[in-house]
C-alpha cells in the first residue's frame, strides 16, 4: 500500500508541476548534477529497452543494479 501511494505521489506530482511550469513560463530544474543526469538517462534507456521487448532478463537487471551502485558511489565519493 505504501509503495502504491509513493508511486502515485511521484507519478502525479512531477507531471503536474511540469505542466504548471510550462503554462506559467517558469523554468523547472531537477536539482541534480550532470553525473546523476547521465545515469538517469542511461537508466531510462535500459528500462525502455526492457519494456519494448516485453521480456526482462538477468542482464538488464544487473545493469540497473550496477548503475544504482555507481550512483551511490558517486554520491558518497564526489
Amino acid at each position: 500500500m505504501a509503495f502504491g501511494s509513493a508511486l502515485a505521489s511521484i507519478g502525479l506530482s512531477i507531471p503536474a508541476i511540469a505542466i504548471i511550469s510550462v503554462i506559467s513560463d517558469i523554468r523547472m530544474t531537477l536539482g541534480i548534477d550532470i553525473k546523476s543526469t547521465v545515469l538517469l538517462g542511461l537508466s531510462l534507456f535500459i528500462i525502455t529497452v526492457s519494456l519494448a521487448t516485453g521480456k526482462t532478463n538477468i542482464m538488464q537487471g544487473a545493469v540497473l543494479v550496477g548503475i544504482f551502485l555507481i550512483y551511490l558511489f558517486t554520491s558518497i565519493v564526489p
